[in-house]
C-alpha cells in the first residue's frame, strides 16, 4: 500500500467521520435468533417495520421494543425474501415456499399464488401504488403479474417468463407511461406497461465503455477484483432516475436505460453493492455493500462509510422511511439510525485544524500501520532479505570434511625343524584427512528457493493488506468517536459511557495489532510534552 493511497484514504475517512458525525447505528435485532435476515420494509407512514428472516416475518410497531413474529416459514424452502406493503396496509411477502398476503396486519395469511415447482420459489414483489390490485412477482422461474390482487396471474413469453427474477422496479417516462424494469438472466430488461414488448437495456456488453476507467488507487486488494462475471443485484428508481446495484459498483440512467453513467467508486472499501435506496428528489443515496453501508456525496464524488456502532460488515437490504430512519438488514443483525442532520449549536463554527491539533500527541495512521506491520513481521524488507540471501547463496561453498584412521598389528614367526616362535611387533597406525569445497554457480541466476519465497511473498502481502485494513478501520472509528466527544458530547450518561467504552475497545484492538505499541506511543509522547512544559 503506497504512501499516496494512505494520504487519500486518510482524507476520505476523515471527511466521512465529519460527514457522519451524528450517524450512529443502533442494534435493534431485539432478541431475534434467526440464522439469516433477508429483507426489511415499512408501512407507508413508517410507524411499522417488517423484517423478513430465514424463519418468517417479524413486525414492530412504533413504541415497541421487541419484535412480534406474524408469519412462520414451514417446509424445506424457508425464508421471506422480500416484503411489500400497499397504501391500504395489505402485506405481501415473497417466500421461498410461495407468495402470501395478509389484510389484517399479519393476523391471517392467504396464499395468493400457486405455481409449478420452481415458480413457487418467490424472490421479489412490488405493488403498483397508482393501480390498485396490480402486483409484479419475481420467481425462480419467471416473472408474473396480476391486476386483481392475485386472483389471476399472467406471465410474459420468452426470457422474462422463464428466467430467475432478482429484482423489479417501476418508473414513469416523461409522457406519463409506466415502464417496468426487471433483473433476470443476469441482465436488466425494460418492459412496456402492457407487456407488449421488452428489451435488454443493461448487461455485460454495457460494461465495455466503463472498463477503461478504474478509480481504485493502485495497491488496493479486493476479494471481488477477481470476479469476471457481471452480477446485477438490485434496481430502484426515484423521480425517473434508475439506480442499478451490481458487483461492479453503482450505475444510473436518466433516460429509461438508453444510456448509463457509473458512480465514482472512490471511498468504497468493497465495490460489490447488494442494495441501494434513494431519498426524495435523489438528495441522498445509500448503498449496502459486502464491506458495509455507504452514503454517496455528490459534491465530492466520494462514498462515506456509515460504520459507527455496526459490527456486521455485509448488508443485504436497506429501508429509508419518511421519518428519516435508515434500516439495514445485515446477515445476522438488524440496525437502524436517524440520518437527519443535526443543527450545530455553536454560534461559531469549530476550526477543524484546531480540533485535529488536539490529537498531535497520538500516533498517525501511518505510524499505527507501521507498528502493526513490524509487530506481525510482514514488512516488505523481510522478503527482500530472503531474496538477497537466496541470490548470493551460490557464493558460499558446500564443505565436506573427511577423517581417516587405521591401525594394524605386526607379527614375526620363526620356525625350525623342532620349534616355532612368534613375536609381536610394534603396532602400525595411520591417520589422514581431506577437505572438499564445491560451488554451484548456476544458483546465482536461479535456485529453487525463489519459488518458495514468491509464494510466501504473496501470502505476506495478503496478510499485510488485511492488517492495514483492520488498523485503518479501528483507527478512524476511534478518531471519529473522539471528535464526537469533543464537538457534540452526548447528554445522556449511558450514551457517554458507551462511547467511552467503545473508544477503549478500539484502543485495545489497536494495541492487539501493534503489540501494545499504540498505547505506549501515546503515553510516551504525553510524558515528553509534560517534561518540556
Amino acid at each position: 500500500m503506497g504512501k499516496t493511497f494512505r494520504i487519500v484514504l486518510f482524507w476520505v475517512v476523515l471527511l466521512g467521520a465529519n460527514y457522519a458525525l451524528c450517524a450512529t447505528w443502533e442494534d435493534v435485532t431485539g432478541g431475534i435468533s434467526d440464522k439469516e435476515f433477508f429483507s426489511v420494509a415499512s408501512s407507508r407512514d413508517g410507524d411499522t417495520i417488517y423484517i423478513g428472516t430465514s424463519a418468517g416475518l417479524y413486525r414492530r410497531d412504533k413504541g415497541d421494543k421487541d419484535w412480534k413474529q406474524i408469519f412462520a416459514s414451514r417446509g424445506q424452502y424457508r425464508g421471506v425474501k422480500h416484503i411489500c406493503v400497499d397504501a391500504e396496509g395489505t402485506i405481501y411477502i415473497a417466500t421461498k415456499g410461495g407468495f402470501y398476503k395478509s389484510r389484517d396486519a399479519g393476523g391471517n395469511w392467504q396464499r395468493a399464488f400457486r405455481g409449478m415447482a420452481e415458480e413457487n420459489y418467490c424472490l421479489y414483489i412490488i405493488c403498483d401504488h397508482e393501480r390498485k390490485g396490480t402486483l409484479y412477482l419475481g420467481t425462480l422461474k419467471g416473472l408474473f403479474w396480476t391486476n386483481d390482487s392475485g386472483k389471476t396471474w399472467s406471465r410474459p413469453a420468452g426470457a422474462l417468463g422463464d428466467s430467475r427474477v432478482n429484482a423489479i422496479s417501476t418508473t414513469k417516462a416523461p409522457d406519463g407511461k409506466l415502464s417496468l424494469f426487471v433483473i433476470c438472466d443476469n441482465g436488466l430488461f425494460r418492459v412496456d406497461q402492457n407487456f407488449d414488448n421488452y428489451r435488454k437495456v443493461f448487461g455485460s456488453d454495457s460494461l465495455k465503455s466503463f472498463e477503461t476507467t478504474d478509480e481504485f488507487p493502485e495497491g488496493i486488494a479486493l476479494s471481488e477484483e477477481s470476479e469476471t462475471t457481471l452480477l446485477l443485484n438490485h434496481i430502484t428508481a426515484r423521480d425517473g432516475i434508475l439506480y442499478l446495484s451490481t458487483n461492479r459498483g453503482l450505475f444510473s440512467s436518466e433516460d429509461g436505460g438508453a444510456s448509463w453513467e457509473q458512480f465514482s467508486r472512490a471511498g468504497l472499501l468493497n465495490r460489490w453493492i447488494n442494495y441501494t435506496v434513494v431519498s426524495e428528489a435523489g438528495a441522498r443515496i445509500f448503498s449496502a455493500t459486502r464491506g458495509g453501508i455507504f452514503e454517496y456525496d455528490e459534491k465530492s464524488a466520494l462514498w462515506h462509510e456509515l460504520y459507527s456502532g455496526m459490527e456486521s460488515k455485509e448488508a443485504l437490504a436497506l429501508l429509508l422511511t419518511k421519518k428519516e430512519e435508515l434500516w439495514a438488514a445485515c446477515r445476522r443483525r438488524i440496525y437502524k439510525q436517524y440520518i437527519g442532520y443535526k443543527k450545530a449549536a455553536q454560534e461559531k463554527p469549530l476550526n477543524p485544524e484546531k480540533v485535529l491539533s488536539g490529537f498531535k500527541n497520538e500516533p498517525t495512521v501511518n505510524e499505527a500501520m507501521d507498528m502493526a506491520i513490524v509487530y506481525a513481521e510482514v514488512y516488505p524488507g523481510k522478503i527482500d532479505k530472503w531474496r538477497l540471501g537466496a541470490k548470493f547463496k551460490a557464493l558460499l561453498p558446500r564443505v565436506n570434511f573427511g577423517l581417516d584412521r587405521g591401525w594394524s598389528d605386526t607379527y614375526e614367526i620363526y620356525t625350525s625343524s623342532q620349534n616355532a616362535y612368534m613375536f609381536n611387533g610394534p603396532q602400525d597406525r595411520t591417520e589422514g584427512w581431506d577437505l572438499n569445497l564445491s560451488w554451484d554457480l548456476a544458483d546465482l541466476i536461479w535456485n529453487n528457493a525463489q519459488t518458495t519465497i514468491d509464494i510466501r511473498s504473496k501470502l505476506m502481502v495478503q496478510l499485510r493488506d488485511d492488517i492495514v485494513d483492520e488498523v485503518t478501520r479501528a483507527y478512524f472509528e476511534r478518531r471519529r468517536l473522539q471528535i464526537e466527544l469533543l464537538t457534540d458530547p452526548p447528554n445522556a450518561i449511558l450514551k457517554l459511557l458507551k462511547t467511552r467504552l467503545r473508544i477503549q475497545e478500539l484502543t485495545a484492538t489497536l494495541d492487539g495489532l501493534t503489540g501494545s505499541q499504540f498505547s505506549q506511543s501515546i503515553k510516551g509522547t504525553a510524558k515528553s510534552q509534560k517534561g518540556t512544559g
